[in-house]
């Protein structure tokens, strides 16, 4: 049985917040995508930083113990020279961020589940398969992070600190069957890929691309694939997931 299982059976949450608790996706994107969709979007958000910490602090050990297996890749490190960014960004940032508003807007329209930031992911996406340079500033993520964290709390009261001792059970299941799931999913990678065992367990982290891509390099592993991979697990975790479990929820209910 998965994570939302156990947790929708052994807690009080109910099914769809359970479901999105255990999204291994961002934890900027997921509480959204859960207030979205009529979830409890504090409660994701505990149990989603409780994922992300879980992984950045115990998947190294994973690697530690089961990742000296096979050949380590080195990494080098490409000498960069920083051009001095505008304050306000250029403007393909301001370009993207159109492309994103348009797009965003269309799903809400359309009225996709979670539409708006699904459509507004794929349309940034698609600029960049069209090969068109989409580059975000520090300054604009550490924006995106605050009017995320400010949204969210907004929505955070005092029942929800009574509430959050029924979340220690949750976030237990969470950690155990997130980190058993990563030590067997990582094995396989290793075994049916042949990839180092080091870079399969990072891989198959539940936590954060970049986190993940930092971790790898500091152990002597290619970092730029293990960020590869994590992206391509974020995109699918927040496109098909909220999707299904938003349908899923539906139909039992």
């Amino acid at each position: 049985m998965n994570n939302p299982g156990l947790i929708y059976l052994l807690s009080p949450l109910d099914l769809l917040t359970s479901l999105l608790a255990g999204i291994p996706g961002g934890i900027s994107d997921t509480p959204l995508i859960a207030k979205d969709l009529g979830a409890d979007a504090t409660k994701v958000t505990v149990l989603q930083f409780v994922r992300l910490i879980s992984g950045i602090a115990m998947v190294p050990l994973l690697v530690k113990r089961d990742g000296k297996e096979g050949p380590q890749r080195e990494v080098t490190k490409p000498s960069v020279i920083a051009k001095k960014p505008s304050p306000f960004g250029s403007k393909k940032l301001w370009g993207s961020l159109v492309v994103a508003f348009l797009a965003g807007t269309l799903g809400r329209i359309l009225g996709v589940p979670a539409g708006t930031l699904l459509f507004a992911m794929l349309g940034i996406v698609l600029l960049k398969v069209l090969q068109v340079e989409v580059v975000f500033p520090m300054w604009f993520k550490r924006m995106a992070q605050l009017f995320s964290g400010a949204y969210i709390g907004s929505h955070f009261g005092y029942q929800d600190v009574l509430e959050l001792r029924y979340l220690l059970l949750p976030a237990v299941i969470l950690v155990t069957l997130n980190m058993a799931s990563c030590f067997i999913m990582g094995h396989i990678l290793a075994k049916r890929y042949e990839l180092p065992m080091a870079q399969a367990i990072l891989s198959a982290s539940p936590a954060g691309a970049s986190d993940m891509a930092l971790i790898a390099s500091d152990l002597g592993v290619s970092g730029s694939d293990v960020a590869l991979i994590q992206i391509a697990r974020l995109i699918g975790a927040i496109s098909i997931f909220p999707q299904v479990f938003y349908l899923l929820v539906k139909l039992i209910t």
